[in-house]
C-alpha cells in the first residue's frame, strides 16, 4: 500500500539525484520504466515496491541504467 511515507521516500531520493522536485514528481508519477514492465514508480510503490524503486534511483545516480 502507498503510504505518504513510502511517496516522500522516493520524491527524496529522486530530488537528490536530479536536483529538481518538479521533474521528480513528473518522473515519479508517469514515467514508464522499462525494467519494471512500463510501470510508474507511483504504480511501484502502489505495489509495496518502495525498495526496488530506491534500488533503481541509485543505480540511475551510479550510471548503472536510465
Amino acid at each position: 500500500m502507498n503510504t505518504m511515507a513510502d511517496r516522500e521516500a522516493v520524491l527524496r531520493a529522486a530530488t537528490e539525484v536530479n536536483g529538481d522536485l518538479a521533474a521528480a514528481s513528473a518522473w515519479y508519477s508517469s514515467e514508464a520504466l522499462s525494467a519494471f514492465d512500463g510501470r510508474t514508480p507511483a504504480q511501484l510503490v502502489d505495489e509495496g515496491r518502495v525498495a526496488d524503486v530506491l534500488r533503481y534511483i541509485e543505480m540511475l545516480d551510479a550510471g548503472f541504467c536510465g
